[in-house]
């Protein structure tokens, strides 16, 4: 099975940022890490597929989340962080499983 990982070190504007993955066909989701610069900044991501369809969306984040929750997924991905409380560089890693 081969990886794909999509890897980002954005820094909100307003406490907003948003990425977009490459073309991921039959695939699964298998880790979203984001991590703020400081470990008490606050913030929500939320992955949607391309037809803006929200397939994961974790809300109330403090500092880092690990989500290891396995999702099928094919095609193109928006990653976002919103609601920072900090406008600070973070830490964005989509892994994708290709050949679910």
């Amino acid at each position: 099975m081969s990886h794909y990982e999509y890897k980002a070190n954005p820094t909100p504007t307003a406490g907003y940022w948003a990425g977009t993955t490459a073309n991921v066909f039959s695939s699964t989701l298998s880790q979203i890490l984001v991590k703020a610069t400081t470990s008490t900044t606050e913030f929500d991501v939320i992955v949607t597929n391309d037809s803006s369809r929200v397939i994961q969306q974790i809300t109330g984040c403090t500092g880092t989340i690990n989500d290891t929750t396995k999702i099928p997924t094919i095609r193109v991905h928006t990653v976002e962080i919103d609601n920072a409380t900090v406008d600070e560089e973070f830490e964005v890693l989509l892994m994708f499983d290709e050949g679910h």
